[in-house]
């Protein structure tokens, strides 16, 4: 077993260069010389308690943490961010969620990168506390952060907290690890957004997902942009009436028309907040309503059939998440239509919370099917 000088040698020299520091700088820092650096990376000599202490300031850290062997993570936190909110878990090295932390939304690409920061520190530190950051692997699955273009940013500020294993990706790739595991499968999400993948074997595809300006239906933003179209077209005489006008002038206390410069200010969150309002018109057999449901549903159809190929017939397991999964009751008729071959595809919404694929991304031993007490609408 090594020595406690030899622990903290290691402990000092691996989150020296973690940080970025050479010696002379780390010693500039703490008011001591480089030789006094060297000596404790050397293993020859231990600094007094008060240095210690501020040692382990200057590296976020604590000083137990400094003295300790962590050699294999004890403990694995997963983060899943998106526009709507931030979730946080943390597992132990059994698999078992012993925690879970939920915060509002840290997309970048909305909140900023300062504001996503904040919030995914602030997280983890109520999540992981009295736990020392060495022992702790963490993967970040987050709306709006892409490898080789802003994970960096990132990577860098949760190393200089002092986690033991940091990686970064986005929050698909926490649906897929969640809802097919090491299964094949289809994995579909339908929320402000949509987007979906297939795995099979190591190979994974990806069929829309591109943002609202390119992707053509099967999430809130289209259902609420097609709606709000038909209402333009009542409310100006160029399309057949709906229960759409009267739904929105009742919410809005005002035309449609007349919300043009809000709608455009306030972007395509706001405006995927009114697909609620298609729910309405729908359960009231409002005929208009019905057919923006069936369009939306007969693009994720379309995506599906394509997708079916690289599986060469076989029986298919697609799995739902987001938002628009409440609705299973209306949308999945409505794709099983559009299918072909449509006894190849099983429709399944994933009861979880996404951020159990990103505890199994941060090496955590657990099975995603089972949830581990983490059910999608239940308060955390």
């Amino acid at each position: 077993m090594k020595q406690l000088t030899e622990i903290f040698a290691d402990n000092l020299k691996y989150l020296r260069k973690k940080a970025g520091y050479t010696q002379r700088e780390l010693a500039d820092i703490i008011g001591y010389s480089e030789k006094a650096i060297s000596k404790w990376e050397s293993a020859t000599a231990i600094p007094p308690a008060e240095t210690l202490y501020s040692i382990a300031q200057v590296f976020r850290t604590t000083m137990d943490s400094m003295l300790e062997r962590a050699e294999e993570p004890l403990y694995y936190a997963g983060i899943d961010g998106g526009g709507t909110k931030t979730l946080f878990a943390l597992a132990d090295a059994t698999g078992k969620v012993l925690s879970t932390v939920t915060l509002g939304p840290c997309n970048p690409m909305t909140v900023g990168f300062e504001a996503m920061l904040k919030i995914i520190g602030e997280g983890l530190e109520k999540l992981c506390a009295g736990i020392s950051p060495r022992r702790v692997s963490v993967f970040a699955g987050i709306a709006g952060v892409v490898p080789d273009v802003n994970a960096d940013i990132l990577h860098k500020y949760l190393l200089s907290l002092g986690y033991g294993v940091v990686k970064i990706g986005n929050d698909t790739e926490n649906v897929v690890a969640a809802a097919l595991g090491d299964s094949d499968g289809i994995a579909v999400i339908m929320g402000t957004g949509s987007n979906m993948f297939t795995k099979r074997g190591e190979v994974l595809r990806q069929y829309g997902g591109y943002g609202y300006l390119f992707d053509q239906g099967g999430n809130g933003y289209s259902i609420a942009r097609d709606a709000m179209s038909a209402v333009l077209a009542d409310e100006n005489n160029y399309g057949p009436h709906t229960m759409l006008t009267e739904i929105f002038k009742k919410e809005n206390g005002c035309n449609l028309s007349s919300m043009m410069p809000d709608l455009y200010s306030r972007g395509n969150r706001y405006i995927a907040s009114f697909a609620r309002l298609v729910d309405i018109a729908y359960d009231s057999g409002d005929p208009v309503a019905a057919d923006i449901f069936d369009r939306n549903m007969k693009h994720t159809a379309t995506l599906i059939n394509y997708a079916i190929v690289d599986f060469e017939g076989e029986t298919v397991n697609a799995y739902f998440v987001g938002g628009l999964t409440k609705r299973s009751d209306v949308f999945f008729p409505l794709i099983e239509k559009h299918l072909a071959g449509r006894k190849k595809v099983n429709l399944i919404v994933y009861e979880h919370e996404p951020v159990l694929g990103a505890l199994r991304l941060s090496g955590a031993p657990i099975d995603t099917s089972v949830g581990n007490g983490i059910v999608r609408g239940e308060k955390t």
